[in-house]
């Protein structure tokens, strides 16, 4: 639906990337992945012809042929891709049907005016983001996270192949976060949609993103421009979200120590360094594993018992035993002695070292 062709954005003054030949296809979300500063929102705006690139071309897909988008009117490239910005709606007093009806303009007449095809994309849109029940309200009485549902809305109505979204959960709570990114997910397998959306939710996004975009770049890339004006150490990586992770790559565009990638977990981590004591650790796994965490923030390693190291274990005699007693509850066991609470445990041992 849309590929670049050796696209070059920035600046006049500062090229951010070049030579990118990139593609979205339908039925595919895929996710824009940098540190702030990298270059996210502007490759956004090129690619949705808002910004012009300082080389190469978007091409979007116009009719049975790909066509420049610089060739296209704001009407055309309007019918073709949907953007949705960080910025909140610009007006509170438009009921959320109203603002979802805004997405039909690319398609009326010079009147404005809607046709029953035009009502039953906006009905539809209304269906596909779950905002039935809010459809008379204003969007000003609504929580973020509806008020970004509708801009969702919003986007569907105009009945775009491509979306494209710039940190559309920057507002949001943790449950909010989960929906919107989920509902994202929804709209590009079951109504066929190329998604484009730039986010910092790394666990998130791993989770339901079929393609990751990665800027790699590096902490002094605003001191290190070349004699082209182009910054360097700075390179833009698409591949499965699992293939990056593998291969390191995900890993090395974020971490800034102490800061590190737990490949294992897939998430973000925060290693302590100042391990005063060494403890193994066996039992039920969530209560391992939260034991484990809870034991790191003090600055407490702690590792799971391994058959080979027994002897090792004994002589050191620090063995952590985590039992479930029921769905929600644990007991944890230390020297001969019984904990029926994860605090109670870890005051005893700061009272004892």
């Amino acid at each position: 639906m849309l590929k670049t062709q050796n696209l070059t954005i920035g600046y006049p003054s500062k090229i951010i990337l070049d030579d990118l030949n990139l593609h979205l296809e339908k039925g595919k979300l895929t996710a824009l992945l940098g540190i702030n500063g990298a270059g996210k929102s502007t490759l956004l705006r090129t690619i949705a012809g808002v910004q012009k690139p300082i080389l190469g071309t978007v091409f979007l897909k116009h009719y049975n042929t790909q066509k420049s988008i610089q060739k296209l009117s704001k009407k055309e490239i309007a019918k073709k891709i949907s953007l949705v910005l960080t910025e909140q709606a610009a007006t509170t007093r438009l009921t959320v049907k109203e603002l979802i009806a805004l997405g039909r303009y690319p398609h009326t007449s010079w009147n404005g005016s809607f046709d029953k095809e035009d009502q039953k994309t906006i009905d539809w849109a209304l269906e596909a983001v779950s905002m039935n029940d809010y459809a008379d309200i204003p969007i000003g009485e609504l929580s973020d996270g509806l008020r970004q549902k509708t801009m969702i809305g919003r986007a569907l109505a105009q009945e775009g192949d491509i979306l494209l979204l710039d940190e559309p959960t920057a507002h949001l709570d943790l449950v909010n976060r989960s929906e919107v990114m989920l509902l994202l997910s929804q709209i590009a397998t079951e109504f066929n949609k190329a998604i484009l959306v730039s986010t910092h939710e790394l666990d998130l996004i791993l989770q339901i993103a079929h393609t990751l975009w990665l800027i790699s770049s590096s902490n002094s890339d605003e001191d290190k421009l070349n004699q082209k004006g182009k910054l360097q150490n700075r390179k833009l990586l698409v591949g499965l979200a699992e293939e990056l992770v593998l291969n390191g790559e995900l890993a090395n565009a974020f971490v800034r120590p102490p800061l590190y990638f737990d490949r294992e977990k897939g998430n973000f981590k925060i290693q302590n360094k100042e391990h005063k004591i060494t403890y193994w650790i066996e039992g039920d796994t969530i209560g391992i594993y939260w034991t484990k965490l809870a034991l790191e923030k003090r600055g407490i390693y702690s590792e799971i018992i391994d058959t080979n190291l027994e002897s090792k274990i004994f002589e050191y005699n620090l063995i952590i035993k985590v039992n479930r007693q029921s769905e929600n509850s644990w007991q944890w066991f230390f020297k001969e002695q019984v904990f029926e609470s994860l605090e109670e445990f870890l005051e005893y041992n700061k009272k004892a070292n």
